[in-house]
């Protein structure tokens, strides 16, 4: 993943996104610290995305040096903070982390070996979406009636900073304020002519639905979200409500 543009070495943002969970970001911190605290290639960025219990306050008062915080009052969902995050740091290569997302190992050197000489962006509109799982068909929430839209799952995303711009960073007018914009990204960068490339061995776990958990409230709203995404590709969604 070397720089194309620049005469600066290569730096990598990882930014973690957190809400509420004081646990989650703490063991974050401690992973990303442990593994990345002395590295000057990396920026490590975790973004308050409005909490306001003062747990959280507390783990991001006294963080190590090579942490910087971010925050914003109001939460802006899981789209419109990833968007505000991303605007905050200065790498060239972004690393999209949720806070229920254990880190066990180097990602940046493990998506650099597993990429070999594959650029991440050429220069030339050209470039790659990386994560850990791509969602398949027969998953249902991403079938329209026998259209499968394939996409990665957002715990966890890598790009270069010119490919994000390309895609302008997540849809929040259509999504808010979380579900179903990490598909409308892989959809969209696809559209755009970038490859979506899964790299499963990572070394993370996603704890999953672990920042907001899932309830029959936020069943509903995935449900809404469907249809607001097939609204916004001109697709059948059939069935409405998956699973059921």
């Amino acid at each position: 993943m070397e720089n194309q543009n620049r005469s600066n070495p290569t730096i990598h943002s990882l930014i973690v996104l957190t809400y509420t969970r004081a646990d989650l970001v703490t063991a974050r911190i401690g992973e990303l610290t442990r593994i990345f605290g002395s590295d000057p290639n990396v920026e490590i960025v975790v973004f308050d995305n409005g909490s306001t219990n003062l747990e959280v306050k507390l783990a991001l008062s006294n963080v190590p040096p090579s942490v910087r915080v971010e925050r914003v009052q109001d939460n802006l969902g899981f789209g419109g903070g990833w968007n505000e995050a991303v605007s905050r740091s200065t790498g060239d290569f972004i690393h999209l982390i949720s806070d229920d997302v254990r880190v066990y190992g180097n990602i940046v050197a493990h998506i650099e070996r597993n990429l070999g000489n594959r650029p991440m962006w050429t220069g030339s509109g050209t470039g790659l979406v990386v994560g850990q799982t791509i969602v398949g068909p027969k998953a249902g929430w991403n079938e329209f009636a026998g259209t499968t839209i394939e996409y990665l799952m957002g715990h966890y995303l890598v790009m270069a900073r010119e490919v994000w711009s390309a895609l302008e960073g997540f849809d929040t007018e259509t999504f808010h304020p979380n579900d179903y914009e990490d598909m409308d990204l892989s959809h969209r960068a696809r559209q755009a002519g970038f490859d979506l490339v899964a790299i499963p061995d990572l070394p993370i776990e996603h704890l999953v639905a672990g920042t907001i958990g899932y309830n029959p409230t936020r069943y509903e709203h995935t449900v809404k979200m469907r249809a607001a995404f097939a609204k916004k590709w001109n697709l059948q969604n059939i069935p409405t409500r998956p699973g059921e």
